[in-house]
């Protein structure tokens, strides 16, 4: 259980950066970051989308060069890195652009839809001697990292409970609800952040029971619910993702022998054993903050001054792909029973 192990000084690098794929993440969280950033010169964006590109217009510099092919775009301007943020299936032909033209790449999550996919993109970065990274905004949030010792001030863990849901009336729209071209549901989607939460506080986790309901059958076949029970380091947990709950709420609480500690998305708090408040943090501002500092942080692997360790590919297929895989293969054995 750690902090961010590598140290690292923002504004000590330039790096051409391009943005492809332009929905609503890249440009109200990933666009105002590079903007942000002293590491980064934004050159270019791409979408295969006409209106995304003028949707985008109004935030971008006139020489931010604009483009509809990422083929075209690598051939006419020179970039560094690539911030990716597309639907599921499309990643693999711009990971491997990406990787013919030398550029490292920082993707939205999941690292992929499967470990089958998972393995070619680790194979594909590392044959080209690229960084590939995943978006983990909440490992750079400064009200996240502060709950790392406030866990080990409660001792040895006994149990833990994630929750994290949304309310939508309409889940799993478009390309999302369709298995073939998403992988998955909110599993594979929001489970994504809680699963990282779980390695990155505690440990990877073993899981004991997988769970998966599809409850609003509209025209998607992935699932809107999944629940799961898991074991990590001799504490036992519960974890329950869903996208049709009545409430929009995140929630990660532990409880050791020497009291609880209780993460939601913008506050954490500490209890003593006779469930008493006795410490407390809040933040609502934090996330334009992490967007920022995971971006200086990939920077500074790129340019050698940090080892790069949850950045990898390796990581990702060794933690999070793993579990999820069987996270989705208890819950199909289940079904099948």
């Amino acid at each position: 259980m750690n902090m961010l192990p590598e140290k690292y000084q923002p504004g000590n690098v330039k790096l051409n950066v391009v943005i492809i794929g332009l929905g609503r993440q890249a440009l109200e969280e990933h666009l105002p970051a590079v903007l942000d950033s002293d590491n980064y010169h934004l050159i270019g964006v791409c979408d295969t989308n006409q209106e995304m590109l003028s949707n985008a217009s109004a935030s971008l510099d006139e020489s931010v060069e604009r483009f509809t092919d990422v083929a075209t775009m690598f051939a006419s301007i020179n970039a560094d890195v690539a911030i990716v943020a597309v639907p599921h299936h499309e990643y693999l032909p711009i990971i491997t652009e990406c990787a013919k033209n030398g550029v490292h790449i920082l993707k939205e999550k999941p690292f992929a839809r499967n470990m089958r996919e998972a393995k070619i993109f680790q194979e594909i970065a590392e044959k080209a001697n690229i960084h590939l990274m995943t978006t983990f905004q909440r490992r750079f949030h400064p009200l996240y990292q502060a709950f790392v010792p406030m866990i080990a001030r409660i001792g040895k863990i006994h149990t833990i409970t994630c929750l994290y849901t949304i309310s939508s009336n309409n889940p799993n729209s478009g390309w999302r609800g369709s298995k073939k071209k998403a992988g998955g549901g909110v599993l594979l989607d929001m489970g994504y952040h809680v699963l990282d939460l779980l390695i990155w506080y505690l440990d990877r986790p073993t899981i004991l029971s997988s769970t998966m309901q599809t409850c609003k059958q509209n025209d998607h076949d992935v699932e809107d619910v999944a629940q799961f029970t898991f074991e990590v380091n001799g504490a036992h947990g519960t974890g329950l993702i869903s996208c049709v709950h009545p409430k929009k709420h995140e929630e990660f609480v532990v409880i050791g022998e020497k009291g609880s500690a209780v993460l939601t998305r913008n506050r954490i708090e500490r209890y003593n054993n006779k469930q008493v408040l006795v410490d407390y943090l809040e933040s609502e501002k934090g996330w334009h903050a992490a967007m920022i500092n995971q971006l200086d942080y990939f920077a500074m692997v790129i340019s050698g001054k940090i080892k790069p360790k949850y950045s990898t590919p390796q990581f990702q297929v060794d933690n999070h792909v793993v579990v999820i895989d069987e996270l989705y293969s208890q819950a199909e054995e289940k079904t099948n029973e």
